[in-house]
């Protein structure tokens, strides 16, 4: 797997969202924290999230918005990453959004279902883009 981080793929030099809150936010949890980057380290490894799919580490939502949950369940919180899948290379992964998950409800759903829209406009643009050029 590789990961692209929002919003990366609008502009390389751009701060990406889910690294700023896990170096900072998440940084004030060390315990989460260094969970969360062999989560992903590890993540990076594998070519299929089946595994993880069937635990319920990761589990689709919306339409195209999917979360992992690192870990599964925890007093105190969890974290949780928003992406999807990049549709031209299904080893890509979006990362969205992030959030450390305390109450039942999460509070940054809503965002990464906005960001989640922001990609697949992007996405249809340089299809359309690419379409003129034939």
């Amino acid at each position: 797997m590789t990961f692209t981080w929002y919003p990366q793929f609008l502009d390389a030099e751009a701060a990406p969202k889910v690294k700023e809150f896990l170096d900072k936010e998440l940084k004030k949890r060390p315990d989460l924290y260094q969970l969360t980057k062999d989560f992903l380290k590890k993540l990076k490894k594998v070519e299929s999230l089946d595994e993880y799919y069937k635990t319920e580490i990761m589990e689709k939502l919306d339409g195209h918005l999917h979360e992992m949950k690192i870990p599964k369940k925890r007093p105190g919180g969890v974290v949780r990453i928003y992406f999807c899948y990049n549709p031209e290379n299904s080893l890509e992964l979006i990362l969205l959004d992030a959030e450390l998950k305390h109450k039942t409800e999460p509070e940054r759903l809503d965002n990464a279902k906005k960001r989640l829209k922001h990609y697949q406009d992007y996405q249809n643009k340089g299809k359309k883009d690419e379409q003129r050029r034939k």
